[in-house]
């Protein structure tokens, strides 16, 4: 749930650009979290929205999932077809890229968070995350 919320709270935050989006403390700390508001701080200062197009093909899986007491870790194939449109509405990027994606996550007394998303290898084109 938190990894949804995560992905759901980037495009929310993207969508107009919003380094401020109150779900951001929600699903994401440290490293990711900064790594986040500077992507949108970019994306607001260069006028570029990020959304999914209708209908979308984003997906993802995770496998290899290890708790330990308040950290976890696993590792993600992620299916994105995100698109970067500008103000005036062209859109500037549609690739399809599958992912793979090493994710950490904290446990707070709020409940877990994305400290750490990886990428670990990409592709172009939308590939079956069992094949990845």
């Amino acid at each position: 749930a938190a990894y949804q919320g995560y992905w759901d709270t980037w495009l929310a935050a993207n969508d107009p650009p919003n380094p401020d989006h109150p779900d951001l403390a929600r699903y994401y700390t440290g490293e990711a979290l900064e790594r986040a508001v500077s992507s949108i701080n970019e994306n607001a200062r260069l006028g570029r929205v990020l959304r999914l197009p209708q209908p979308s093909v984003f997906r993802f899986t995770a496998s290899g999932i290890q708790v330990t007491g308040s950290s976890a870790e696993f590792v993600a194939c992620v299916v994105d077809d995100g698109l970067v449109i500008d103000t005036s509405g062209e859109v500037l990027n549609s690739q399809v890229m599958t992912s793979r994606v090493r994710v950490s996550l904290l446990k707070d007394a709020e409940g877990w968070r994305v400290v750490r998303h990886d990428y670990l290898e990409s592709v172009a084109g939308q590939q079956r995350c069992a094949d990845r």
